[in-house]
């Protein structure tokens, strides 16, 4: 064989070589690892090397926040045809289970909410005969329900016991004296009371200038203002015996 061709011989195994590496290369791919890449990022990853993503399934895993691939089943770095699927499991996250706060001071009930992975929410205050001032009344979720992580956690914190109301001063009401001149002493009492007022004390006097058996004089004089449950005193005309 000469030289030549030899050469020409070579040269074609080289170009058959390289047309079948090319073609392999066209047809299979190397798996990638796509285990800690959350699932959006991991189909585009899978796309760009001629792959599809097929998840087999979801499982907790406290390692890997959820949505995030935890488990490859297709083992990366080996060769794989092209536009066959990665088998892959999908992190479902863990879930926290509430701890009992209630009855707590509530910057502690608060530092072992948030040490475990929760978030304080919404922190409503009430009056509470039976919690103390600053301790937790109650929370919700309640203790004991299993949430995911960074869930938020309203508590109702006491305020102490209610205040007692100050009792409320009564209402001064004012009536106007009546004018009780030439009444008899059964009308004067039933014309005060009538108004809210009351007979005081009746002074007997002998007038012989103005009528008996009436009262002559008062004292609030009539028309002033006074307390209703004034006691209204009054002069007494009667005759001697």
């Amino acid at each position: 064989m000469s030289k030549k061709v030899a050469y020409a011989v070579g040269l074609l195994s080289a170009l058959t070589i390289l047309a079948i590496v090319l073609l392999l290369n066209t047809v299979i791919g190397v798996v990638p690892n796509l285990v800690g890449i959350d699932r959006e990022t991991a189909e585009k990853i899978a796309l760009s090397r001629g792959f599809k993503i097929s998840v087999t399934g979801e499982k907790r895993d406290s390692a890997y926040p959820a949505g995030v691939i935890c488990e490859q089943i297709t083992k990366p770095y080996l060769p794989k045809l092209r536009g066959s699927a990665i088998n892959v499991i999908v992190s479902a996250g863990i879930r926290l289970t509430i701890p009992d706060v209630t009855g707590k001071p509530f910057d502690e009930a608060k530092a072992q909410i948030e040490k475990i992975g929760l978030k304080v929410g919404k922190v409503t205050k009430e009056y509470s005969s039976e919690i103390p001032a600053g301790y937790v009344i109650a929370i919700s979720p309640s203790a004991g329900t299993q949430v995911e992580p960074g869930t938020e956690i309203a508590f109702i914190v006491s305020k102490g016991e209610k205040p007692k109301a100050k009792p409320s001063k009564p209402k001064v009401v004012y009536v106007r004296v009546p004018n009780l001149k030439d009444k008899s002493l059964m009308q004067a009492r039933e014309i005060l009371e009538s108004r809210g007022l009351r007979l005081g004390k009746v002074q007997k006097v002998t007038n012989p200038d103005e009528l008996f058996d009436v009262i002559i004089d008062q004292n609030p004089k009539p028309g002033t203002k006074v307390k209703r449950g004034t006691a209204v005193n009054v002069i007494y005309n009667t005759e001697l015996e």
